[in-house]
């Protein structure tokens, strides 16, 4: 009885280890693939991050009144001499009145 179960361990060991073996290169495999993929996602973010920052220098340098101004120039605008106010409705009904009725 002996003989069998020492056979059947020198059979079924080196068995099961060779599958845990390729099991542990598959795994191993998988988790350097999965670090690459992290890798390029990161690198990706950090170009975005940086194509941001650069973006909003964009938007406050034309955002700026400065060049706000200059552009109304260039465009022809210019400060009026004097300000005038035209109602849409000629007779205004108040909205809110000072004393109650």
């Amino acid at each position: 009885m002996n003989s069998k179960v020492i056979a059947i361990l020198f059979t079924t060991v080196p068995i099961i280890a060779g599958i845990l073996v390729v099991f542990e290169i598959i795994s191993i495999n998988r988790f350097v693939r999965s670090g690459k993929d992290v890798q390029t996602i990161n690198n990706s973010i950090d170009a975005l991050t940086q194509e941001n920052a650069l973006l909003e220098e964009h938007i406050a340098s034309y955002s700026s009144i400065a060049a706000i101004s200059d552009e109304a120039k260039g465009m022809g605008f210019v400060t009026p001499a004097s300000t005038q106010y035209q109602t849409m409705v000629p007779d205004q009904i108040p909205v809110a009145l000072k004393t109650p009725q």
